[in-house]
């Protein structure tokens, strides 16, 4: 897998979509933190639906990140299923905070491929799951590196405190889109998941 290529096509997409993709990600991840996350499920796969839209050339509007709502409930469990052992690793005493991040990231990524699975598949939460396990099996290496690079570009937001968040965040929600269109089409975008051709 050609990393840089995968990430310099997500940073493009972003870039050339700048407004919408930033106001979606905005509203999508603001109301996903007011609802304490209940709503995270339907905004986020609403804002990956919209990153699929754009990356696959279709017009995309940010009203679109509300068109998921009928999905809420498969949605909400998804994202309870995933997040559960998120937190669980977070408290782990002796893990430090840079362990835990570099263990939760590709547990969020399946987390971004499920609730695509569902709104695009109409799958049942853990069939979503377990296909988005299966989609990413054989390239461990690649999809754990690749998501850590993408949950250390929204992290660099932090450092410049809430306006640099608002700004990275969403960029690595495109990251997860251009990552499920590749792993749906290997060829489309940067090659083999695999560490050589």
């Amino acid at each position: 897998m050609d990393l840089g290529k995968t990430i310099r096509q997500t940073m493009e997409i972003y870039i050339k979509n700048f407004e919408t993709l930033f106001i979606a990600g905005l509203i999508a991840s603001l109301l996903s933190c007011i609802t304490l996350g209940i709503l995270a499920g339907p905004f986020m796969g609403g804002f990956l639906m919209l990153a699929l839209k754009v990356i696959r050339e279709e017009k995309g509007e940010i009203n679109q990140i509300y068109n998921y709502f009928d999905k809420f409930t498969p949605l909400f469990v998804t994202t309870l299923i995933c997040f559960v052992p998120m937190v669980i690793i977070s408290m782990i005493p002796i893990l430090n905070p840079v362990l835990s991040f570099i263990l939760n990231s590709p547990i969020a990524f399946v987390w971004a491929i499920a609730l695509i699975k569902i709104l695009e598949n109409n799958a049942a939460p853990l069939d979503a799951i377990k296909e988005s396990i299966e989609m990413v099996k054989d390239y461990p290496f690649p999809i754990w590196l690749y998501s850590l690079i993408m949950a250390i570009i929204c992290s660099i937001g932090f450092a410049f405190y809430f306006i640099g968040c608002i700004i990275t965040a969403p960029i690595s929600c495109v990251g997860m889109a251009v990552a499920y269109k590749e792993l749906t089409n290997p060829t489309s975008i940067s090659g083999n998941w695999s560490l050589s051709d």
